[in-house]
C-alpha cells in the first residue's frame, strides 16, 4: 500500500538570485522505503531517501531531516494558577521540587512528552453567582503578578517541551459575552509569563475557559498572534456554527479567518480505559487535556503515562 509522510528538508540554493536556506514541509511518495519519489518545490528525485540522506539536484542541496508518521498527540492542563500560587508561598530553588512541574519533567525524560499550561491571571473563586462567598478559610489569594522570576532559566531551558499559554483571566470569565476585553486579559497574562518564564516558552495555540468565546474575541486572538485554538470535547465550542461543530466531531480541523480549531478528543478524568479509548479514536492527531486540580492525583498520572506508553508504541510525536 502506498503511504503518503510527510517530511522536513532543508535546502540550500547554491546560486542564483534566490540563493539562500530555507526549511519546510515536504512530502515523500514512498513504498516500502524503496523507489522513493521525494516532491518538494520543483525538485523531484525518485532514489531511496532515510534521514540525513543527501543529494544534489539542479542547483540544490537537499536534506532530508527527519521522516515522520504524521501522526502527533498534544497534551494540555486547564485552569493552571495554584501551581504558580505554590511557586510564590513555599519559596522552592527550583522549579521542578514543585509535584507537578516534576511529574511533567519526568514524563518528558521518559517519554519525550510536552505539554502547554493554560493559565488563569487569578485564583479568585469568591464570586459564585455574584455572591462572596469563601469557599475555603485557608484560600490564599494569588495573581500571577506575585509569581517570582527566579525560575525563568528553568522555564527557559524547558520551553522546547513546556509551553505556557491563556486560558482566561480568572474561573468565572465568559469570552462569549463581547463586552469582556479578551485583547486586556489576554495582554496581562502574556505579559506576566514573559516577566517570569521568558518569550520562548509561549504558545501560539490555546484552550479558552468553557470553550466560548464571540467572534470578536477570537478576531483579537488572531491579531495577537494566535494560530490554533483547541475546541472542547463536546459540542460547545466558540461561536462556530452547528454544522461546523459537526465537523469538529468528525475529528477534522476547521479553518475560519486564519485560525484553526481542532477539537479535543478528551478529557483523563473522563476515560476509564486510557488504551481502549485512544485506539477507538483512529485519528492521526490526538489531543488530549486535564485540569490543574486532577493533575496532582495519582490515578491521573497514571493515565497520563498509561497514554504515553500507547502513543510512543504506536508511533505518535509529541507536539506543543
Amino acid at each position: 500500500m502506498v503511504k503518503y509522510e510527510l517530511v522536513e528538508v532543508f535546502v540550500v540554493k547554491l546560486h542564483g538570485d534566490d540563493a539562500g536556506v530555507d526549511v519546510y514541509k515536504g512530502m515523500l511518495l514512498w513504498k516500502g522505503y524503496k523507489n522513493v519519489l521525494g516532491v518538494w518545490g520543483n525538485i523531484m528525485e525518485k532514489r531511496l531517501c532515510c534521514k540525513g540522506d543527501m543529494f544534489l539536484n539542479k542547483g540544490w542541496v537537499t536534506k532530508i531531516m527527519n521522516i515522520t508518521s504524521g501522526k502527533k498527540y498534544h497534551i494540555s492542563v486547564d485552569d493552571c494558577i495554584n501551581m504558580f500560587r505554590d511557586m510564590y508561598l513555599k519559596k522552592y530553588d527550583s522549579l521542578f521540587e514543585h509535584d507537578i512541574f516534576r511529574f511533567l519533567r519526568d514524563m518528558n525524560k521518559k517519554y519525550g512528552a510536552k505539554f502547554t499550561l493554560h493559565l488563569f491571571f487569578n485564583n479568585d473563586r469568591f464570586y459564585v453567582g455574584g455572591v462572596s462567598k469563601p469557599e475555603d478559610k485557608s484560600y490564599e489569594k494569588f495573581d500571577l503578578t506575585k509569581m517570582p522570576d527566579n525560575f525563568k532559566g528553568e522555564f527557559m531551558n524547558s520551553s522546547e517541551w513546556l509551553k505556557l499559554s491563556f486560558h482566561g483571566y480568572t474561573y468565572n470569565v465568559n469570552y462569549s459575552d463581547c463586552r469582556v476585553d479578551i485583547k486586556k486579559d489576554y495582554e496581562q497574562v502574556i505579559g506576566e509569563i514573559k516577566r517570569f518564564a521568558g518569550e520562548d516558552v509561549i504558545s501560539n495555540c490555546l484552550r479558552l475557559h468553557l470553550g466560548l468565546a464571540s467572534s470578536h474575541n477570537v478576531e483579537n486572538l488572531l491579531k495577537a498572534g494566535i494560530k490554533y485554538i483547541l475546541a472542547s470535547d463536546n459540542k460547545l465550542s466558540y461561536f462556530l456554527t452547528p454544522e461546523k461543530r459537526d465537523i469538529l466531531a468528525t475529528g477534522a480541523m476547521v479553518k475560519k479567518d486564519y485560525v484553526t480549531f481542532i477539537k479535543t478528543d478528551g478529557r483523563y478524568e473522563g476515560i476509564s480505559s486510557v488504551s481502549d479509548f485512544l485506539a477507538g479514536l483512529n485519528k492521526k492527531c490526538i489531543v488530549l487535556f486535564t485540569h490543574e486540580k486532577e493533575l496532582g492525583k495519582l490515578i491521573i498520572q497514571q493515565k497520563i503515562e498509561e497514554s504515553l506508553k500507547w502513543l510512543e508504541k504506536e508511533g505518535y510525536e509529541a507536539s506543543t
